[in-house]
């Protein structure tokens, strides 16, 4: 029992010893932030749609105008993704007929 005891009190032992309780810690600090954070996430956004929803008016309205305005929006970025792609496609084949014209004249 002696040995064992004099291992463990070695300076590297307690040094490895003490890394491993660092590591261990971080991870549960870690994990217990990440935890809160999340939780208060939640709150805060349950609170924020209960107040939204339950202010003047009928829920009905206010909702379906939510979801109106969401999908007006999205179609604007649709419409924006669209373009940018016809955009970069018109330039990958401007670029490709300047690499053929090239390679015709060598």
């Amino acid at each position: 029992m002696d040995s064992f005891l004099n291992f463990l009190f070695h300076p590297a032992t307690l040094a490895i010893l003490c890394l491993l309780l660092l590591v261990l810690m971080y991870y549960l600090v870690k994990t217990f932030f990440r935890i809160v954070v999340i939780a208060i996430l939640v709150i805060f956004f349950g609170l924020a749609g209960y107040h939204y929803y339950r202010a003047e008016g009928n829920f009905n309205q206010r909702l379906r105008t939510s979801l109106l305005e969401t999908k007006g929006q999205v179609g604007g970025w649709i419409d924006h993704g669209k373009a940018w792609l016809y955009w970069g496609k018109k330039k990958i084949n401007e670029h490709r007929q300047h690499e053929e014209t090239k390679d015709q004249k060598v």
